[in-house]
């Protein structure tokens, strides 16, 4: 059922997924095998969060940390700080997805980390050290040509530049990686998109836009 679970949640039939996920998590649990009891809560949050449960993948991802650190799982701890700073930025708070992304960067330094790390002071429109400091130190992780260094390249791009200058870059990085990006990175990059078209009231676009999200 686990095997399964992952097979499925790979394709994003998450209906599929969390029904296998919900029957290992019972063998698990029955077999009172702790370790993949919490797996399988941290999964049941990234679930929740793919189908724009907020709350209810925090609290998975909460409880995942509780029961990681009294088991020692280092792993799951930093991902499930991992998972939430990505839940923080979906939901556009972008203070706590920072308290969170440091937390995980203590546990291991990863370049989507450092990514999130510098959307979000992009975000929060800090152009400081602390920006240079985190897109230096994601790229120096980051493989070359691969859709992380993309979305690096972008932020050092609309830092720059103005917003319309940003918009035409952000077009083009989409059709770059169109056919290597995973959901996560495209649903970020549409969402940016999305915010720049708000704030130039380009409708059309908004609309087309909206529609492409709203098929992720």
């Amino acid at each position: 059922y686990y095997h399964l679970f992952i097979n499925y949640s790979h394709i994003n039939n998450n209906d599929t997924a969390s029904m296998y996920l919900y029957n290992a998590l019972e063998i698990f649990k029955k077999s009172n095998n702790f370790i993949r009891i919490t797996e399988c809560i941290l999964h049941q949050g990234v679930l929740a969060t793919h189908i724009k449960s907020y709350d209810i993948a925090e609290n998975y991802f909460n409880e995942a940390i509780k029961l990681g650190k009294m088991l020692n799982l280092d792993n799951i701890v930093w991902r499930s700080y991992h998972n939430l700073s990505w839940l923080k930025i979906l939901q556009k708070e972008y203070t706590k997805s920072y308290e969170f992304t440091k937390k995980s960067l203590q546990i291991k330094k990863d370049p989507n980390l450092y990514f999130n790390a510098a959307y979000i002071l992009y975000k929060q429109n800090k152009n400081s050290e602390s920006l240079d400091m985190m897109i230096n130190s994601g790229k120096a992780l980051t493989k070359r040509n691969s859709v992380l260094s993309e979305e690096f390249r972008f932020i050092e791009f609309a830092r720059n530049h103005t917003q319309t200058e940003a918009i035409e870059f952000l077009y083009k990085t989409l059709d770059r990686i169109k056919n290597k990006a995973n959901r996560d990175d495209y649903l970020l990059l549409l969402s940016e998109l999305l915010d720049l078209l708000n704030n130039q009231n380009r409708l059309n676009e908004i609309i087309i836009v909206q529609k492409q999200l709203m098929s992720l």
